[in-house]
């Protein structure tokens, strides 16, 4: 009897456990799947997708003390503007009224002293190729500026004018809460921290990112056949009882 008692509480352990392999939770839990079928369809590392140069080694921390001196001397110029409230026109000036001082006196003394003047690496005259690329760079971008704005405001796209406004939203909510020096410091402390998180955490970052693009295509999807799809059918219908 003892024995039978034990085979039956066996069994029904493993259906226990069998059926909560089965329930979603537990489907969520599952391996990640293999590289070539990441999110986006990306193949690259965080590395390769930065570029690959110095910039990427700071970003990822390839080179840590010049990535941990960035991050350090803006945590100090935003707790020497922000927390102890110095004025930033007032010490930028300052700073730069001692600097080019002690170069022209250094630069004057340096002759009678017998010694060589600083050999400071100045910015040559850009040269018109580089120029003329920059504005075409600048143009290019302020058109396309111009012509979203042309659609949104002529009520050509739908979509746009809902992702501007939300941007628009977004950035005021962001505005309430921080000025620009905080924005700063908080863009320059993501940047040297995001892309060290997923370089060292890809799997786990991957799934989540994962699970998120699936919910938010859905909602996508709901939003846009439930709303989005009927107003212009709204907006033609409108049209023609104002005709009539």
């Amino acid at each position: 009897m003892a024995e039978d008692q034990k085979s039956e509480v066996s069994e029904t352990v493993e259906s226990v456990i069998e059926k909560c392999k089965n329930l979603p939770a537990a489907q969520d839990a599952s391996p990640e799947p293999p590289p070539d079928h990441r999110l986006f369809g990306r193949k690259k590392s965080v590395h390769q997708l930065l570029g690959g140069g110095e910039v990427a080694d700071i970003l990822v921390w390839k080179r840590p003390i010049l990535s941990a001196g960035i991050l350090g001397g803006m945590s100090v110029v935003y707790i020497v503007f922000e927390w102890l409230g110095c004025p930033v026109l007032s010490l930028l000036s300052t700073g730069a009224l001692i600097l080019v001082g002690a170069l022209f006196l250094w630069s004057n003394i340096a002759t009678f002293v017998k010694r060589s003047p600083l050999d400071i690496p100045m910015p040559r005259n850009i040269s018109e190729e580089k120029a003329l690329h920059a504005a075409k760079v600048v143009r290019d971008d302020v058109n396309l500026v111009l012509d979203m704005l042309h659609d949104v405001v002529q009520g050509k796209d739908v979509k746009l004018f809902l992702k501007v406004e939300l941007a628009l939203w977004i950035l005021a909510i962001i505005g309430k809460w921080a000025d620009f020096l905080t924005l700063v410091y908080l863009c320059v402390l993501l940047l040297l921290t995001v892309p060290l998180l997923l370089e060292r955490h890809e799997d786990k970052v991957e799934h989540t990112l994962r699970r998120g693009y699936e919910q938010t295509r859905q909602l996508h999807t709901k939003l846009h056949d439930q709303v989005l799809a009927k107003l212009p059918q709204r907006l033609a219908s409108r049209e023609q009882k104002k005709s009539v």
